[in-house]
């Protein structure tokens, strides 16, 4: 059961479009300057999954393109832990698990699901979906 597949879909959209779609490689993304409001112009990502089975741990790393890039775990408006199957949405808008905010450049979103009955201390337990590339242009 350990290595029954987690994650069936994974897709990345912005937040002002429908979730059914999804941004083309290399979208450009303009990140809200205070990401706690809502700020005019501003289009941040979101990742789109379908999960077959629920999960006791979800994480969203941010990987960088490039060596200068930020790189980490991302702070999400949406619950990591414990999600049923099904659809599962989570915003990000540029703010990283410690509060600090991400430098403008090319990046991916990976989608960490721990699998059932997986250790969350063991890389190899989780299920790994990773996004189109995409950009961050800045703030506004």
């Amino acid at each position: 059961m350990r290595d029954s597949a987690s994650i069936n879909i994974t897709t990345l959209g912005s937040s002002n479009n429908s979730p059914d779609i999804p941004v083309p490689p290399n979208f450009h993304f303009k990140l809200p300057a205070n990401p706690d409001n809502y700020t005019s112009g501003a289009v941040y990502p979101v990742v789109y999954t379908w999960l077959g089975l629920g999960t006791a741990k979800a994480i969203v790393e941010l990987k960088p393109q490039s060596s200068n890039g930020t790189s980490g775990v991302i702070s999400t408006d949406n619950p990591t832990e414990y999600l049923d199957r099904g659809y599962s949405v989570f915003y990000w808008r540029g703010v990283m698990a410690d509060k600090s905010k991400v430098v403008v450049g090319n990046y991916t979103l990976v989608l960490k699901v721990l699998r059932i009955f997986g250790d969350p201390d063991k890389e190899e337990h989780y299920e790994v979906n990773e996004t189109v590339p995409f950009i961050i242009d800045g703030w506004v």
